[in-house]
This record gives C-alpha cells, structure tokens and sequence, in this order.
C-alpha cells in the first residue's frame, strides 16, 4: 500500500507540472534511500548491494511505461545517477547502460534517454574510442556533472585555473560536443549564500563556457529547503534557488547573472534549448525539482519565469509530508 501511494504521488506531482506546461525528465537517482553519494555506499555501480542490475532494469522500465502516452510533459529519463566507486567499470558500463536505454526505449519509444558516465557522471571520456550503439537513433543525449567544491579555485590567476578546468571538462566529456553529440550538463550549480569564494569563481568560469559552447544546463536546485535531509527534519538548502520556505528568490543577483545564459547563443541544438525544462527527482521519499534554460514569460522583477506554479504544486508535495515522516 505504501509503494502503491508512492506510485500515485508521482504520477499527481508529474500532472501537475504538465497543467502548467512544465517538462519533466525522470532521474533514477539512488536505490537505497539516502543523501547521495559517496563511494561506499552500496549505490555506486551495477553489482554493489543496493544496484541489481535486473531490479534497476525493471524498475526502469517501470517508471517509463507509467509515464507512456499519458504524460506529454515527461520529455526524458536519466538512467543513473552518478555511477561510481570501487566496481565501477568500462566494460559493464556499456553492457548495462545498453540495456537500460533499450528497456526504457522498449515501452516508452518518446522519451529521450539520458545517459551518464562514470566517476561521478564526470567521465564519458571512453566514448572517444568506442561509440554508444543502440537500436534506436537521435534519442540518445549524455549527460555530466560539474561542480566548484569538486576542485579548488584558489589563485592568484583565475583565468589560468579557468582554462585548465575547462580543458580537463572538454578532454572528459565535453568533446562531444565537437562531434555534434547532445551533451547536457544535468547537474551544476552554487552556493546561493553569495558568500562562497570558491563557487563565485567557479560559476564565472562555468557561464563562460556555457556561452561559448552554448551548453544546455539544469541548476542544482530549485528547492530551498528539505523536510528530511540526513535524518535532519527542516534543512535548509544553500544551494537553492528558493528561500527556505519557498516563497521568494533567494538571492536575485545571482539568479540575474545566471538568466544570462539562458537564451540560446548558436542556435537550438537539441530539444533543451528554449524550453522552460524542470529535471525531477522522485527519491528518497524526498521531491527535488530543478530548472534550466528558458524564455518563457518573464517577470519585471528578475526576468526569469514566474514561480507561481509551485504554489499549485506545493500543495501536493505538502500534503505528503506527515506521511513520509511516518
């Protein structure tokens, strides 16, 4: 009964976002429910205690074939969080990964499917040398991580720390983009405090090469707050777009320098661009929403979409609260 109501939220959550024309891509985000992640944690890579490959397929197809043409508005699945750890390797990542993209395929063929690599989705770097072969085609977008805590930013000479994290991001994954492969920075973000000198420097660094090389993103995160994070009920989310209680922009400044690359600067690449697209995390007994590039209407304030929808949505997401906790 309560995976069954689980199941319902989902669906009422994913509804909701589409009465107000808000796209959704479904992550796979953790098995074993919990604050991710971490190299030990039984969740890292196919064959660790929490990650039955089988259970993970059936799973994913699960999730697909609930969403099949009844939801418009769910554009895309993300197959796997973060793989990594210990067991992580490119032999089974092919082999898994395949057969996880042709799973969702198999019962949702209008879905992207969203493929991460290793080491922390920052490692796609193997795909130089042998490509991804599915039965399906212009399906298919991977998908990176990146962020300022990852490495320090400490220096006299920003520019020059600037260019070599960038070269390291293009040598690992962002070649891609090169050879005219649909890459999408699925996960960036920081602190929205402001206060933050590593991820100031880092999120200048960041909004150049998006710029430059017209990346499609999604921000980490929309959600200002969490009712449980870490066995802690009421945490407050600094990285959050959103204030603590969701009511208001946490820090418009920011928010302001990052409207900044949201119009598409070469042209549409692939379905992400110039589109009002939230990135939807069902996990953990825990709703996480987050947003990238849009241009939809704006507000006189920040111009940036409104966020009167989650006063809608909310609702749904409120109401679970005391049951979760249970």
């Amino acid at each position: 009964m309560r995976n069954l109501l689980f199941f319902l939220l989902k669906q009422e959550v994913v509804y909701c976002l589409e009465k107000h024309r808000v796209m959704v891509i479904l992550d796979n985000h953790i098995s074993q429910p919990g604050w991710c992640c971490s190299d030990n944690d039984g969740n890292g890579f196919f064959g660790d205690k929490h990650l039955n490959p089988q259970v993970w397929i059936k799973g994913l197809k699960k999730m697909a074939s609930m969403f099949a043409n009844v939801s418009s508005n769910v554009v895309g699945m993300s197959l796997r969080n973060e793989l990594r750890g210990p067991k992580q390797n490119i032999k089974d990542w092919y082999k898994y990964m395949r057969e996880g993209a042709e799973a969702v395929h198999s019962v949702n063929p209008n879905v992207l499917v969203i493929v991460s690599g290793l080491n922390y989705a920052t490692d796609l770097s193997f795909l130089r040398e042998r490509p991804f072969e599915v039965s399906f085609r212009r399906k298919v977008v991977f998908e990176i991580h990146w962020y300022g805590f990852w490495n320090t930013w400490e220096g006299d000479n920003l520019n020059k720390i600037c260019g070599k994290e960038t070269e390291k991001m293009m040598k690992m994954s962002g070649f891609l983009l090169e050879k005219g492969i649909p890459l999408f920075v699925s996960e960036f973000g920081i602190d929205q405090r402001g206060n933050n000198a590593n991820d100031n420097k880092f999120l200048s660094c960041f909004m150049a090469l998006a710029a430059d090389r017209d990346l499609d993103w999604s921000l980490w995160t929309l959600a200002g707050s969490y009712y449980i994070r870490e066995k802690s009920i009421g945490s407050d989310e600094s990285y959050g777009v959103l204030d603590f209680n969701w009511s208001s922009i946490r820090n418009s400044t920011i928010l302001q320098m990052i409207s900044a690359i949201q119009t598409p600067f070469i042209g549409t690449q692939f379905v992400f661009s110039n589109l009002l697209l939230f990135y939807m995390i069902l996990i953990n007994n825990k709703f996480a929403i987050f947003r990238t590039r849009a241009n939809g209407n704006s507000t006189k304030e920040n111009n940036v979409p409104s966020f009167n929808w989650t006063l809608h949505c909310k609702k749904i997401i409120v109401s679970t609260k005391a049951w979760f906790l249970q």
